[in-house]
């Protein structure tokens, strides 16, 4: 199959390893496919110190599952395609997954990057993303809340 041109059909989560023939005008496609599945698009709360008060903010979280062979070589070609520097590629819990995180700015240049004339995607993941850049100053409201829930909200309907 075309698919298995570029990666293992069988055992993907134990054997995927990043697939270094994606040519780079289809590389936008290919990291959105893989993110419509193995990826979740979130609320990301991060904290600052200004004037030395600790000062909250939330922005846009990218989150990528893998092997750690694939999700190494995605954070280099992220960098050489989208010049977004590599980010740690972290183990999830005891199981046999790895993942990787983009915060911010970071997060919607990748995002702008993928769905940009993009015409085939999980309308989901994008509402939940449009819905974070769109919204900023409600993100403190419902953040650990269940209205903070955006990919369950955007399932059933109500984002």
């Amino acid at each position: 199959s075309l698919l298995g041109k570029y990666m293992p059909l069988h055992q993907k989560s134990l054997a995927l390893t990043y697939p270094g023939n994606i040519p780079d005008d289809f590389f936008r496609h290919y990291l959105r496919a893989y993110i419509d599945g193995d990826g979740t698009i979130g609320i990301s709360k991060s904290q600052r110190v200004v004037h030395g008060r600790k000062k909250y903010y939330f922005t846009t979280r990218l989150r990528i599952l893998g092997t750690k062979d694939f999700l190494t070589g995605l954070t280099k070609a992220i960098d050489r395609l989208i010049g977004i520097a590599p980010v740690k590629v972290q183990p999830k819990g005891k199981e046999r997954v790895w993942y990787i995180e983009y915060h911010g700015k970071s997060a919607d240049a990748i995002l702008e990057e993928v769905y940009r004339d993009a015409e085939f995607f999980i309308e989901r993941k994008f509402r939940v993303w449009r819905y974070i850049k769109e919204n900023p100053h409600e993100l403190p409201k419902i953040f650990g809340k269940p209205d903070g829930r955006l990919n369950h909200r955007a399932k059933t309907g109500t984002l």
